[in-house]
This record gives structure tokens, C-alpha cells and sequence, in this order.
């Protein structure tokens, strides 16, 4: 969005024709018009992921998902995530940030499997 040939838009789309986007400021042509929309944020994994005492984690994140530093979910003790929720992504390095979380799970998968023999 910072290239002289881009430009911010919130009129409402009215149609899209074989070359661009009308809207109420005009019709806009493009090479290409990508459509992203409906992502899934919740952070709910895609497969029934159950816990100890049977407690689902679709169940516990329903409303608001919470992580053991953006890490690890609450009754899934060997269930590891990156960027998860509660995650503060908004300032520093991300490939730091992201190193840091592997060694914490590698540190956990060690330590209990050491605890384990």
C-alpha cells in the first residue's frame, strides 16, 4: 500500500466487470482482484482437540481463547501452538519471538520426557 500506484478505497462495490471494480467514485481497472474474506481468527483448531477430564477446546475458546504465553492451551498439556492466543505480535521480532517459543517447547518435550523414564 505504499506504492505510488496504490491507493486506499472505501467506496462500496457496486460490480465488477472483465476489467476492474465500479463503485460509487468510479470504475477502477485492475490486472488482478484477489477476494479474502472469511477467515477463521478464533484460533479453535480444525480437528476435536479434547483435553484432560474430556474438556474440548473448541468448548473452552468458544468466547474467549486463552494460552499459557500464546503457547499452550490449558487442559492439553502436550498441545503446542505458535502465535497463539494472547500472543503480543505487535512489536519486536517475530522470528525472535518465534525462536524463543520453540525452545520453550523443546525445553517442556525434554524435560517430560525425562520425567516420564
Amino acid at each position: 500500500m505504499q506504492k505510488a500506484n496504490a491507493k486506499w478505497c472505501f467506496n462500496e462495490t457496486k460490480k465488477i466487470t472483465k476489467t476492474g471494480i465500479v463503485t460509487e467514485g468510479g470504475e477502477q481497472e485492475f490486472d488482478l482482484i484477489v477476494c479474502a474474506t472469511g477467515f477463521n481468527t478464533t484460533f479453535v483448531p480444525g480437528w476435536e482437540l479434547v483435553g484432560r477430564d474430556g474438556r474440548r477446546l473448541d468448548v473452552e475458546w468458544k468466547e474467549i481463547p486463552q494460552a499459557y504465553f500464546s503457547i499452550c492451551a490449558g487442559t492439553t498439556p502436550t498441545y503446542f501452538m505458535f502465535v497463539g492466543p494472547n500472543c503480543l505480535i505487535g512489536h519486536g521480532s517475530v522470528p525472535q519471538m518465534l525462536a524463543w517459543t520453540a525452545d520453550y517447547m523443546l525445553k517442556w518435550t525434554k524435560m517430560a520426557r525425562e520425567h516420564i523414564k
